[in-house]
């Protein structure tokens, strides 16, 4: 086996960038001589070993500090890795199309990253977020975040075992897992972030846990529709009910979602339940209640009301405190809006000609 180098941006260093003949068990050096000098090895580069099919295990010297993104994606027969204590920055990806890996290893002296009760995972150690995994990862009860493309192109994932304490699943968190069939997810989930279940082809069922807060956008893209569509509706119901809570009154309806500190509510959506040719008249209401509690209607979010051009009026409680760009954008009927603080209207792309009158 052969080993490429170049230097790192601060020429104290070298990163390894590939190699050739690259098989069997590999342990990357602490130092090698490049161009007459000897170095330290403190890098491994993106995409460094990708689709090194032969390679079956790796061990970092305890001189590298960071792995690149992609670093060993396509090490179809890697099945142990083991990080030293030394790797404090670890990039997205590193082991899509890892389908042997089993052994997901970090040293005890690790400051940054862990892989506590033999989990099998990388696991950022300040914020209990699970960073990278495996097909072999049990998640821990200590976990509180799958990390954005913690799970990547595992194809060997069939189930997965989220535990209580995780709130949050990060975007493109089990993309690609082409054979995952099943996710149960806890009442504890909050969020769930945008593309995290992208192009899972096998996904047959997955529950909603009463506890979302939070649904990104495409959550379900490239999911099979057919198997899925009962479980896709439940999780849009659910959300609307749950966390975009509806407001039905003079034939209008609201859409609400906590804001980002959970102590009140943004307008983020507005439907018409009218005739399309009535003119409508609206007014937000300054508090509303989601499952036994009452929060102030705080913000209304972008473009919330944008080409809504049957509004004629609206009246702005004074317990909002944040109206995002161009909330009002394309509104082209609108004639007045009451509102206590005008200032607050400056980036809502407020139409011209509107009246604005103080509460």
């Amino acid at each position: 086996m052969e080993l490429k180098y170049e230097l790192n941006e601060t020429n104290d260093g070298l990163v390894v960038t590939g190699g050739e003949n690259i098989e069997g068990d590999l342990v990357i050096p602490s130092e090698q001589e490049y161009e007459g000098k000897v170095y330290p090895v403190t890098e491994i580069g993106d995409n460094a070993f990708d689709f090194c099919e032969n390679l079956k295990s790796i061990i970092i010297s305890p001189t590298v500090t960071e792995i690149g993104a992609g670093a060993f994606t396509g090490c179809k027969n890697m099945s142990r890795i083991l990080i030293s204590d030394s790797v404090s920055a670890i990039g997205y990806g590193l082991f899509g199309l890892c389908n042997s890996l089993t052994c997901i290893e970090v040293s005890e002296g690790n400051k940054v990253f862990d892989s506590r009760e033999n989990c099998n995972a990388i696991i950022l150690t300040d914020t209990n977020t699970l960073t990278h995994g495996c097909a072999a990862t049990v998640i821990p009860n200590t976990v509180i975040e799958i990390g954005a493309y913690a799970f990547e192109w595992c194809e060997s994932l069939k189930g997965i075992i989220i535990p209580p304490s995780v709130t949050i699943i990060g975007d493109n968190a089990f993309c690609l897992c082409s054979n995952l069939e099943s996710v149960v997810l806890p009442d504890s989930i909050k969020v769930i972030e945008d593309d995290a279940f992208f192009s899972c082809l096998c996904l047959q069922k997955i529950n909603t846990p009463e506890s979302l807060i939070e649904y990104g956008e495409d959550v379900f893209r490239g999911c099979p529709s057919e198997s899925l569509k009962d479980y896709m509706f439940n999780f849009k119901a659910k959300w609307n009910k749950q966390n975009r809570e509806l407001r039905e009154g003079n034939m209008t309806k609201f859409y609400f979602r906590l804001n980002k500190t959970e102590d009140g509510l943004v307008v983020c959506d507005f439907e018409d339940g009218g005739s399309p040719l009535t003119e409508r008249d609206v007014v937000i209401p300054s508090e509303w209640e989601i499952r036994g509690r009452t929060y102030p209607v705080t913000e209304i979010e972008e473009e919330a009301f944008s080409s809504y051009d049957k509004i004629v009026s609206i009246v702005i409680p004074d317990s909002v405190n944040k109206i995002g760009e161009g909330a009002f954008s394309d509104c082209d009927n609108l004639k007045t809006i009451v509102i206590s603080n005008p200032l607050l209207l400056k980036d809502a792309n407020v139409p011209e000609g509107v009246k604005i009158e103080k509460s």
